[in-house]
C-alpha cells in the first residue's frame, strides 16, 4: 500500500481481492445464505442495543418477510404512544453512530483516496465498506464488532419502537437474471418463508396478480399500453415481443424497401406507433432472416438516420453517424 505523507493512494493487488471478496461475502449472505435468524440467536443482542440508550428490554417480534415486518409495524403504530423514529433516532444517534465516528476516524485519518461503491441490497452501505477496512486496519472496537455479529445472524432488516423490536428475516430464494436483476417468469424472484413473495421481470417489480397475467401472456396490446408504469410497460413489450404487440397496432410506415430473398419478395420496413413511453413516437426496423425468412421487429431510437431500412439496421449494429456508409454486409443473417 504505496503512502504518501501519510495519504494512501492505492490498493495492493491482495487488497484489491480481499475488497470483492467481502462484497461479495455481504451480497452472498443476504441473498443467498438462507440464514434464518431465531429469537435465541438475538435475544442478548436486542437488549444490549437497548441498554445503550437507556431503554428496557423490548418485545423482539421476527417476521419471516418485509412485507409482513411492515404489515406488523403498521399494526404497532396504532397501538404505541411513540412511533419507531423517535426511538431509532436514539438507537442511530447513541449506538451507531458512536460505532461510525470512531470507526470512520481510523479510516479517515489515513485519508484512503477511495472511490465509494453501493452495497447491491441499496441499504447500510458502510458494512461492507467498514468490514473491508477492519480486515486491514483492525479497529478494535467491542461495538463494532457486536453490531456486524448481530446484523450477519440473517437480519433483512430491522426497527426499533419504543418498547417492540421488529426483525425481518433473510428471504429463502433470490433469483436474478444474466446481468444480476431481480428476475424470473416462472416464480416469484425474491421467496420469503411466509410466501409474501415479491416479482420482477429484469429488476422491474410487479404485484402478483399482474406478474401472473404477463407471464401466462392474457394481457392483450391494449391492456399492455394502459399499463401507467413506463418501466412495466417496456419490460412486458420486451417480453411479449414487438412483433406481436405491433401486429394489433396499424403502425405507420414511413419507409419501405423490398428484396428478393431466396426467390422469394419480401419487405423490410421503418415503422412508427405511439407506445406513451417517449415524447416522440417509438421506432421500428422490420426485417426478415436470409436464413430463416422469418420477420423480426427490432426497437430503434427516433433519430434521423433510422429513417430508412439501411441506416436502422445500420444502427443496430452499432453504425452510427457517419459510420452508418461503412455497413456493407455481403448478407444479413
Amino acid at each position: 500500500m504505496p503512502r504518501d505523507m501519510g495519504k494512501i493512494y492505492k490498493l495492493t493487488p491482495k487488497q484489491e481481492q480481499l475488497m470483492n471478496k467481502i462484497r461479495d461475502d455481504w451480497i452472498n449472505l443476504a441473498l443467498y445464505s438462507k440464514k434464518q435468524v431465531e429469537f435465541k440467536d438475538v435475544e442478548s443482542d436486542v437488549e444490549w442495543i437497548y441498554q445503550k440508550i437507556g431503554l428496557k428490554k423490548p418485545l423482539v417480534i421476527i417476521m419471516d418477510s418485509y412485507y409482513g415486518m411492515k404489515v406488523a409495524e403498521n399494526v404497532l403504530s396504532q397501538v404505541e404512544s411513540q412511533v419507531r423514529n423517535q426511538v431509532w433516532n436514539q438507537v442511530e444517534s447513541q449506538v451507531r453512530n458512536q460505532v461510525w465516528n470512531q470507526v470512520w476516524n481510523q479510516v479517515w485519518n489515513r485519508e484512503l483516496v477511495y472511490v465509494h461503491q453501493w452495497f447491491g441490497l441499496g441499504y447500510e452501505t458502510w458494512w461492507s465498506f467498514y468490514d473491508f477496512f477492519n480486515n486491514i486496519i483492525p479497529f478494535n472496537n467491542p461495538d463494532y464488532d457486536r453490531w456486524v455479529s448481530f446484523i450477519k445472524k440473517g437480519i433483512w432488516s430491522v426497527d426499533f419502537f419504543n418498547s417492540v423490536c421488529v426483525i425481518c428475516r433473510l428471504p429463502v430464494s433470490v433469483l436474478k437474471d444474466g446481468e444480476g436483476r431481480l428476475h424470473s417468469v416462472s416464480e416469484a424472484s425474491v421467496q420469503w418463508g411466509d410466501k409474501l413473495d415479491n416479482y420482477f421481470i429484469h429488476g422491474v417489480s410487479f404485484d402478483k396478480e399482474l406478474w401472473q397475467k404477463i407471464t401466462k401472456r392474457t394481457l392483450n396490446p391494449k391492456e399492455i399500453f394502459k399499463l401507467q408504469n413506463t418501466a412495466q410497460k417496456s419490460i412486458t413489450l420486451q417480453l411479449y415481443g414487438y412483433d406481436k404487440v405491433l401486429e394489433d397496432m396499424k403502425p405507420k410506415i414511413i419507409y419501405e424497401q423490398e428484396l428478393t430473398i431466396k426467390g422469394t419478395k419480401q419487405k423490410y420496413q421503418v415503422l412508427e406507433t405511439d407506445l406513451g413511453d417517449d415524447r416522440l413516437p417509438a421506432r421500428f426496423v422490420k426485417v426478415v432472416c436470409h436464413s430463416t425468412l422469418k420477420q423480426t421487429v427490432l426497437r430503434v431510437p427516433n433519430i434521423r438516420q433510422t429513417e430508412t431500412c439501411h441506416g436502422a439496421i445500420a444502427w443496430t449494429f452499432g453504425f452510427e453517424g457517419e459510420n452508418e456508409k461503412s455497413y456493407k454486409p455481403v448478407i444479413e443473417t
